[in-house]
């Protein structure tokens, strides 16, 4: 099984009971800024373009939306593998004990506030603004993700990473073996690392610079958002430094989701007046 597919089912073990988004945007930004001394991650989501799947499912979506702006704790980051609709899941009856943890994490999540606006075009947009306390916790279940199906090894009916050479491979495991980190926050900046051979390493770029595979899309827009990257001695380092405010900020477009203003309408029958925003970042970077 290889890491990025047992994260994703991990992911969607605690998505909504469908396999579609919630709703659809046509592009989105994340903001992270850690706080060292709470450990407290504050996430502040910006879906534009915000629209349904299909013009039948804007009442829905509308209905849907009501609810996120009265506090569930929902939130959609990018597609639906990475659909979390936390008071849902936390009730699901598990048997994996790694599971159960992440379940027992969620409770550390808490939203701050959720609104709908439009942009300078005039579509829909959706802001949330949630607290994660303890993400030190959650980073370090994540570890234990990505070390469990590294152990495991493949499960025979999905085919591994074309990218890692057999050493790489190697490396990962004996990483995972000896339960190394492979995210933490410094001061601030995320970081993210791996031991990695220089040329797989080069076969990873080439990858995400030629390949028209848009399941990979999301990764492109994930080290797009690195401000450096280091690879040498047989590990690979990538680095999100924050911006003044401790931002640190990932843009998420979303081409292949074309724009429907059915949701637009629904809104206006409802007698939904909607702010426009002036800018697309959290309030203190204005």
């Amino acid at each position: 099984m290889t890491v990025a597919l047992s994260l994703q089912r991990l992911a969607a073990l605690a998505a909504l009971a469908t396999s579609c988004a919630a709703y659809r945007f046509e592009e989105q930004h994340l903001y992270l800024r850690h706080g060292a001394e709470a450990g407290e991650l504050e996430l502040w989501v910006l879906s534009e373009g915000l629209h349904a799947a299909s013009a039948p499912d804007a009442g829905k979506v509308a209905d849907f939306l009501d609810l996120l702006e009265a506090g569930r704790r929902h939130v959609l980051i990018y597609d639906w593998p990475l659909q979390f609709d936390l008071d849902e899941w936390a009730a699901e009856e598990e048997e994996d004990e790694l599971v159960k943890r992440f379940q027992a994490w969620t409770a550390q999540v808490s939203v701050v506030g959720a609104e709908l606006s439009r942009n300078e075009q005039g579509k829909p947009c959706l802001s949330q603004e949630l607290r994660l306390a303890d993400v030190s916790v959650l980073l370090s279940l994540i570890d234990e993700a990505i070390d469990r199906s590294l152990l495991e090894g493949a499960s025979g009916d999905e085919e591994p990473l074309s990218w890692p050479d057999s050493e790489t491979w190697r490396l990962w495991r004996e990483h995972a073996r000896a339960r190394g980190s492979w995210s933490a926050f410094e001061n601030g900046t995320l970081v993210v690392s791996a031991p990695c051979t220089a040329q797989s390493a080069a076969r990873a770029l080439s990858t995400l610079l030629t390949s028209t595979d848009k399941d990979i899309d999301l990764l492109r827009s994930l080290v797009a958002a690195a401000t450096s990257v280091r690879v040498g001695e047989g590990h690979a380092e990538l680095r999100f430094e924050p911006d003044e405010y401790g931002w640190i900020n990932v843009h998420l477009p979303r081409s292949d989701w074309k724009y429907d203003p059915a949701l637009h309408r629904e809104l206006q029958a409802r007698g939904r007046t909607l702010p426009t925003r002036d800018d697309a970042g959290p309030p203190d970077r204005r």
